[in-house]
């Protein structure tokens, strides 16, 4: 990774929790959505599980795309279950890709829904960068 960006910033925010995701390749900007999603809910990771989850998505955009990424990793959140580094292949309508799993100890804040809020995924020189906002 590129230091002239951070992997995501927490933004402050009146109701929900917020954050801007930054990553060289879209595959990096999701994989950092990840980080600063686990990081404002205050997920504890555990013990890796040696197991990996396939993952299959198509959506219309790559804003629905990342939604539904998300979506999918607190549906897990909620088993118990979290990722680290996920490898992924995303294309602008599709995302396939392996997720590796490990235990969650603890989640602090939980997370209703993924919003479209304030979402669009730009690039600008060469960094890909979203806004994300959750509903709490």
């Amino acid at each position: 990774m590129d230091d002239e960006y951070p992997e995501f910033e927490e933004v402050a925010h009146t109701a929900d929790l917020q954050i801007i995701a930054y990553g060289n390749s879209l595959e990096e900007l999701f994989s950092n959505a990840v980080k600063g999603m686990y990081h404002v809910i205050g997920a504890v990771p555990g013990e890796a599980k040696n197991e990996n989850v396939a993952i299959e998505l198509k959506e219309n955009d790559l804003e629905s795309l990342l939604i539904g990424f998300l979506d999918e990793l607190l549906f897990l959140a909620d088993k118990g279950l979290a990722t680290n580094n996920p490898k992924l292949n995303i294309s602008l309508t599709e995302l396939s890709g392996d997720i590796p799993l490990y235990s969650l100890l603890s989640i602090k804040t939980e997370i209703k829904a993924v919003t479209y809020h304030e979402m669009e995924i730009l690039k600008d020189n060469e960094i890909f960068q979203t806004t994300i906002t959750f509903d709490v």
